[in-house]
């Protein structure tokens, strides 16, 4: 097979795919579902060949299930995760692309959009793997599955949930799951000169807290001391200034030894001594956002509400937190954390959503020694390690169907393009979707 032609076309595929504005329907909105159906009449028409070849299943409309039938009808099948829904764009924010969000422009060496890293290059990756299968006649060892959610932006609970179900309705259990999640990443840590491929054998959890403070409104003109938006200004600054307490979870301290041999200088021995000095590593490590966000629960504001209009003291003030959970914590201690920051003025708290933290799946298994095997392969000099996944993935819901799941995107990315995805000039390299079609082949192609 042409590689050249087959990249040139998963190129043009997956520019198609991020014009398709398949933005997530959030709950209490009316859905739009027309661009979802737009997208999968595209995936028809851009691989028939997988549509003519693979069994295919849609389950609560526009959840996708593919199967590629393998050879040994007794061993346990693969299943491959994707999604096909985005987030939107910031409003007013569309002048500060590089190129128009929704174009699918392809330039300098990316494709760029809405989408393109998170999550339709992955879509289109795994059927340009099948696709080779079917057409070069080679039949994998096991069963390969599909499944792409539409509302994984949302939490996923009327795409991957339903989708899982239907799995174990059919009494299918999976020998892994490979999700997105963890990537290889040039610079995770400061002084590691080595990229690292960080396998999410976890998530944290995820929490929507509502926090609403009370106290009597009025006119802005004459204004009275500790309305309820100082209040809520106050705690927003207390939590940023108080933290949760750090943790090591098994996975991070793996990774803290992986990462050890690189450091240099005094900073060394805070790895290589990681319960003698643990104070002294939280500091360290929580200097950068990323490792923070490995060693504790997070709480981040992300909408607030008060008045309408400018010269109107709002009665009520209020924010949403966005918490993400470290194993060992609940919302529950989200929300004691929360009271024990405010003053005599307690907020009422409301759960919007709660998903708690994964379990972790072993990494002495026959699927994760594969999966580091096949990474090696293609990112040559990374090296591997168990860590945990700081978003939320569609991954968490198929813990009824297999013990082994894992989250690894297939690319190696620098800090600018990891901080593109849910934010201004979200791209994909060419190379990159070139390594993520040998990726997925090398790992169905080679798994026994």
């Amino acid at each position: 097979m042409n590689t050249t032609l087959t990249l040139n076309k998963a190129i043009q595929n997956l520019s198609k795919a991020i014009q398709i504005k398949t933005i997530s329907n959030r709950p209490g909105r009316v859905p739009d579902y027309q661009p979802f159906d737009d997208f999968i009449v595209f995936l028809k028409e851009a691989y028939p060949i997988c549509h003519e070849h693979l069994e295919h299943t849609r389950v609560n409309n526009y959840g996708l299930v593919y199967r590629l039938k393998g050879k040994n009808r007794d061993a346990k099948p693969l299943l491959f995760l994707g999604h096909y829904d985005v987030v939107p764009t910031a409003p007013g924010s569309e002048s500060k692309w590089t190129y128009p969000p929704f174009s699918g422009t392809v330039a300098d060496g990316y494709i760029w959009g809405r989408g393109a890293l998170d999550d339709k290059f992955q879509i289109i990756a795994l059927f340009e793997a099948l696709e080779r299968f079917i057409t070069m006649e080679q039949q994998p060892e096991r069963d390969v599955y599909l499944a792409f959610g539409f509302d994984e932006e949302v939490g996923g609970n009327l795409g991957a949930s339903r989708i899982a179900s239907f799995f174990k309705s059919q009494n299918i259990q999976f020998e892994c799951v490979l999700d997105e999640g963890g990537m290889c990443i040039e610079d995770l840590f400061p002084q590691i000169n080595r990229p690292m491929a960080t396998v999410g054998v976890g998530e944290k959890g995820q929490a929507n807290l509502k926090v609403t403070f009370s106290q009597k409104g009025g006119h802005s003109a004459v204004p009275s001391p500790g309305s309820a938006i100082h209040q809520l200004s106050r705690l927003l600054v207390s939590i940023e200034d108080h933290p949760m307490t750090p943790h090591l979870t098994e996975p991070i301290k793996q990774l803290l030894k992986k990462v050890s041999p690189d450091v240099h200088g005094r900073k060394r021995r805070f790895y290589d001594h990681i319960e003698l000095l643990k104070p002294a590593l939280y500091k360290e490590l929580s200097k950068v956002p990323m490792t923070n966000a490995m060693i504790r629960s997070t709480i981040a504001p992300t909408i607030l509400q008060g008045s309408d209009m400018a010269n109107v003291v709002p009665g009520e003030a209020s924010a949403i937190l966005n918490c993400r959970m470290l194993q060992g914590d609940t919302v529950e201690d989200m929300i004691r954390h929360i009271t024990k920051l405010c003053g005599k003025k307690k907020p009422d708290f409301e759960i919007l959503m709660n998903h708690p933290p994964s379990a972790f799946s072993e990494t002495d298994t026959q699927a994760y020694r594969h999966l580091e095997a096949c990474i090696s392969v293609i990112f040559p000099g990374a090296e591997t390690t168990p860590s945990i996944s700081l978003g939320g993935t569609d991954a968490r819901k198929y813990d009824i169907v297999s013990k082994n799941i894992y989250r690894f995107t297939p690319v190696q990315v620098t800090k600018s393009e990891r901080d593109a995805m849910h934010n201004i000039n979200e791209r994909i390299s060419i190379e990159n979707l070139g390594r993520a079609i040998t990726f997925y082949t090398t790992f169905i192609q080679n798994y026994q």
